[in-house]
């Protein structure tokens, strides 16, 4: 019995190594959640550690750990000193599930760009824009988008808002966005959790299809808010080529940002063309939403 558990935790460790290496859409119901709870699988080859067994099983769940979990990562780049950039941009994103002290504690970062999803009222935002010396601002149905400088409108749809935006006398294409909310089940072992969840992934590649397909080739871009998705998910590789995650060069800290009191999954990310690079970013809490507030700071 306790052999054969270990040969189960070697065989998980196996499996979830390669589905969570190319996140096949008919294993949603797995990726979904935080890769690193899956290292829990390691406990059941605990009762053979004097077998062989027991030291595959370590192995496998040590590989699985250093390629599939990104939060030590990070944790180790906050060791390292911030880079000091004098004429940086700084772009925050944050869910504020409506609250008005949310979109406060995003002006506190001093950021050029405020990607917002489930926005304040449009009275607020237009109030503390004339409060707020050189800003404009984009508002849509759920979605948003703050910036120190100038900005027209281009698409204006129920999950996302896209701007041409003009900081500092350079051209960016923004989008702001918030795809269709996942939906986390634990009943696995019925037939249609598996197929709502492969149904839902599709949706937001759907979704982040169409959003992609707005950006232009020659121009800065950026796309960021909350994706609905853990890090690293398939939805991401429909992202336009050149495009980079701003937390993987320069995320530090414990970067999750749901739920704000235990952060879970980094869903909340900020996507840019090549001609940014991200040297620091960082999540942290923010009132009155369920969102930590997430901050990257690029050099143009």
């Amino acid at each position: 019995m306790k052999k054969g558990l270990a040969y189960v935790s070697l065989f998980m460790s196996v499996l979830m190594f390669f589905i969570f290496w190319n996140r096949p859409n008919w294993a949603t119901a797995l990726t979904v959640f935080p890769s690193w709870i899956w290292l829990t699988f390691w406990l059941f080859a605990l009762p053979a550690k004097k077998q062989k067994v027991f030291i595959f099983a370590t192995v496998g769940w040590v590989l699985f750990g250093l390629f599939q979990v990104e939060e030590w990562q990070s944790m180790l780049r906050s060791l390292r000193p911030v880079e000091v950039v004098e004429d940086d941009l700084r772009i925050s994103t944050i869910n504020c599930s409506g609250s008005n002290k949310a979109l406060l504690d995003a002006f506190a970062e001093e950021p050029d760009v405020i990607l917002v999803q489930e926005s304040p009222s449009r009275e607020f935002i237009e109030g503390l824009i004339n409060e707020k010396e050189g800003y404009a601002y984009l508002y849509g149905f759920d979605t948003s988008i703050i910036v120190r400088g100038e900005i027209s409108g281009l698409k204006n749809e129920r999950i996302y808002i896209a701007g041409d935006a003009i900081i500092d006398t350079k051209r960016y294409i923004i989008v702001s966005l918030r795809l269709l909310t996942s939906n986390p089940r634990v009943d696995l072992y019925r037939l249609d959790c598996w197929q709502s969840q492969t149904f839902m992934r599709k949706r937001q590649i759907e979704q982040i299809t169409e959003i992609v397909n707005l950006l232009p080739q020659d121009v800065a871009c950026i796309v960021g808010g909350d994706f609905n998705v853990p890090q690293r998910d398939k939805v991401f590789s429909y992202m336009r080529e050149g495009m980079v995650d701003s937390f993987s060069s320069g995320g530090r800290g414990w970067c999750n940002t749901i739920l704000v009191d235990v952060p879970l999954l980094r869903i909340d990310q900020i996507w840019t063309s090549s001609e940014l690079s991200c040297f620091d970013a960082y999540a942290r809490e923010s009132e009155g939403t369920d969102h930590r507030l997430y901050t990257a700071s690029m050099k143009k």
